[in-house]
């Protein structure tokens, strides 16, 4: 995830300590940072969510939330403020159903009447291209902002070409085909949810947009989806098709369903003020939510946290790190309840509160303590063993232990859904994947200045009869 630390330090009125220290406090407490580079007047930080944060952290609310926890300072709302407008109602109307609502979770369509696509302005621009992102138009630059303002992909479609004001949310039929944004042709099944508008596929559900009802330059009414939709749907669907976008990455990682509401609200300020007109009108939100969610209550103690963490927090430290999260909790002497974040997905037992605890304090803080002696000596794996005396017997000999791929062009066991269509078998034997590797490597001896190539593997083969391990 790419972050402008500009963008992050608007969160707390230019207040953040200095890029370098700021990436080492994240670096330390919450998320992996690989580079920090400057780019313009700004600084990029690349850093390397975990997965219990890529719920929230795939944007920069999130990070400059973990960011407040740590230094103890409470982040702004948003990076911004979203003008708020007192417009005219749209005369259209827009309809929202969903047949599949276990994997569409939340729908919200809006249509806005008489807005202007065009140039966004200066400072939208900036930062979109700071982080690599490529400018497009107003409206589309609108909706990627505040999916890396607050983590919700958003859509925008061109109402004219939807003259039913019709939005379904339905499986694909069994044979059609959707030409995306990028003029890509794709063949669906069943298993791909579509946006359509009863007849026609609009979009690929969380992953990709099509082109039936894209915005140009002559659109001026658009319908605006914020939606939420099933994690594994998503990631099978982008898998199977072989797409992978921004939008579909966050919602492979799951998003709560309640940013859909906030994030429709401030696309349409943002819209309202960077593409309106004098005679644009703002349509009320058709909010489909099947099933919402129930809060999560936690109950943890300041002995529960000794216990897991192996040092003693106090009480009031508790206290004080559940806060600086922005936790709800009640304290009740040392035993805690704590309602979790709709967004923080991760959060479910208390060993996840715990977490949380310990990696604020930070984990250098907790003593090393040694581990006990164990009352009998293991078990020796004999299997293992044996492997490595073969591997140290033909290391003596001046073999090289090659790995080649366990997916192959023909075998046995076919895929149900192979990464490439060149290797969607599993593999039988060893010996042709080392005789491909023998003649790669017999082309390059004399670069690599060995006169004879001695090669090896231990693998796994699936022929017919089972899965075996071999040696080659």
């Amino acid at each position: 995830m790419k972050l402008s630390y500009n963008w992050l330090n608007d969160y707390f009125g230019g207040k953040l300590p200095k890029v370098e220290q700021a990436a080492k406090l994240l670096d330390d407490h919450a998320m992996e940072i690989e580079s920090v580079e400057k780019v313009g007047g700004d600084t990029v930080i690349d850093a390397k969510t975990t997965p219990n944060l890529n719920h929230t952290c795939l944007a920069h609310r999130g990070v400059a939330r973990e960011l407040g926890a740590i230094i103890g300072a409470k982040p702004s709302l948003y990076s911004r403020k979203f003008k708020d407008f007192n417009l005219p109602k749209a005369t259209g109307k827009i309809s929202v159903s969903i047949d599949e609502p276990a994997k569409c979770r939340r729908y919200i369509g809006r249509l806005v009447e008489n807005v202007k696509i065009g140039p966004s302005p200066k400072w939208l621009v900036e930062k979109l291209e700071t982080l690599g992102q490529r400018s497009i138009n107003n409206v589309v630059d609108a909706t990627n902002f505040v999916m890396l303002e607050i983590g919700q992909p958003m859509h925008a479609f061109a109402a004219d070409k939807i003259p039913s004001g019709k939005i379904l949310v339905r499986n694909a039929k069994a044979g059609e085909h959707i030409t995306t944004l990028d003029k890509k042709d794709v063949a669906l099944d069943e298993s791909v949810l579509l946006i359509t508008d009863g007849e026609h596929p609009l979009a690929i559900a969380g992953v990709k947009g099509g082109n039936f009802a894209e915005l140009d330059a002559k659109t001026k009414n658009i319908i605006l989806e914020s939606a939420n939709f099933d994690p594994i749907l998503v990631r099978k669907t982008a898998q199977k098709i072989k797409i992978q976008t921004d939008a579909s990455k966050r919602y492979e990682n799951e998003i709560t369903p309640e940013f859909a509401g906030e994030a429709m609200e401030i696309l349409t300020k943002l819209i309202v003020e960077i593409a309106g007109t004098k005679e644009t009108k703002v349509g009320d939100t058709v909010d489909i939510y099947p099933k919402m969610p129930t809060p999560r209550a936690i109950g943890i103690s300041a002995k529960d946290v000794e216990n897991i963490l192996g040092v003693a927090i106090s009480e009031k430290d508790i206290a004080d790190i559940f806060s600086r999260c922005g936790f709800e909790f009640i304290q009740n002497g040392s035993d805690f309840s704590v309602i979790a974040p709709a967004e923080r997905l991760d959060l479910t037992i208390k060993e996840d509160l715990a977490e949380e605890i310990g990696r604020l304090v930070g984990y250098e803080k907790i003593p090393d303590i040694a581990l006990p002696k164990m009352p009998f000596a293991p078990e020796t794996n004999t299997v293992f063993a044996y492997k490595e005396k073969i591997r140290n017997i033909l290391y003596g000999e001046g073999f090289s232990e090659v790995m080649n791929y366990t997916f192959v062009g023909k075998g046995d066991i076919e895929l149900a859904n192979p990464a490439s269509p060149e290797r969607k078998f599993l593999r039988t034997n060893l010996s042709d994947g080392l005789a491909e590797s023998l003649s790669f490597n017999a082309r390059n001896a004399e670069l690599v200045g060995m006169p004879e190539i001695r090669i090896f593997e231990f693998g796994h083969v699936f022929p017919k009869t089972g899965e075996r391990e071999h040696i080659a």
